[in-house]
């Protein structure tokens, strides 16, 4: 079998570590996709669950830490004792579930075979819908380029809430925002990173080309920092009378790189030309 999903939960004064997949046995117990991990053991989680789990994570929703996991069944949580479902249910497949803070508190978001939605305490409220067919969301993530923190949905789309995105989206806290340039195929994770240059948006999957870099499956969105105002010094008169100025300045804009790949920046020159006084 395949592992598809992990999660640490905080259990009391320790941690339990959680398994799910496509597998049927864990240390040669049954555990039926889904098993937990203690430091020395696997076990069985609640009898678990009776199909495929593609994602888990732990979350408080105000009732204390409980690990939410989902699949094919849809989506459950586990308590420590036993099963209970999760407000209305979602949908289709629960492929990705993250807890993000974008400044009101922690919030699960859960992607799925078709869309994805939040978790507001009592029910899944549907943040957006990415067309008919073969339309997932895998990833998601929250990531800072300066504005503060801002909600990302990626997958294999080409449209989410309406609005035409190549497998990567933006949630600007009322509608979707592709991300340019594009992804070519699909995306299946999402991770920040600070490599020393600053936080990046990673992105992991099937793609070949980001933008007009080749990539080998990796890729990372930033956006540069601001540059500085320019210093402007004062006219130089030329040898034919007149005066010439010429500023210099980095004009960055947010780009798609492969993920060995390093930051750019377009350097304009602006000569201004001054006739002399009489």
């Amino acid at each position: 079998g395949t592992v598809m999903a992990l999660a640490a939960v905080h259990e009391g004064p320790a941690y339990g570590l959680y398994t799910g997949g496509n597998f049927r046995r864990a240390g040669g117990l049954p555990v039926n996709y889904l098993a937990r991990w203690d430091g020395t053991a696997w076990s069985a989680v609640g009898g678990s669950l009776g199909s495929w789990v593609f994602a888990l994570t732990s979350f408080d929703d105000g009732t204390g830490t409980q690990l939410y996991v989902g699949g094919y069944v849809g989506m459950f949580r586990w308590n420590g004792t036993s099963w209970s479902g999760v407000g209305n249910g979602l949908p289709d497949t629960v492929l990705s579930l993250e807890v993000v803070d974008l400044g009101s508190g922690p919030t699960l978001y859960a992607g799925w075979d078709g869309g994805i939605s939040r978790w507001d305490g009592d029910q899944w409220i549907t943040m957006g819908l990415t067309g008919q067919g073969y339309s997932r969301v895998y990833g998601i993530a929250s990531f800072d380029t300066g504005g503060g923190p801002a909600l990302y949905a990626a997958g294999h789309f080409y449209e989410i809430g309406g609005v035409y995105a190549w497998h990567i989206a933006k949630w600007n806290g009322s509608a979707w925002l592709p991300l340019a340039p594009y992804i070519d195929i699909a995306v299946y994770d999402l991770a920040v990173f600070d490599d020393g240059n600053g936080p990046s948006l990673y992105l992991g999957g099937e793609i070949y080309r980001a933008g007009d870099s080749i990539s080998s499956n990796m890729a990372k969105w930033y956006v540069p920092p601001k540059c500085s105002n320019p210093v402007i010094p004062d006219p130089i008169p030329d040898p034919d009378g007149n005066k010439t100025r010429s500023l210099s300045f980095k004009v960055s804009l947010p780009v798609t790189t492969a993920a060995s790949g390093s930051q750019t920046a377009i350097k304009i020159t602006m000569t201004e030309l001054q006739r002399p006084v009489p």
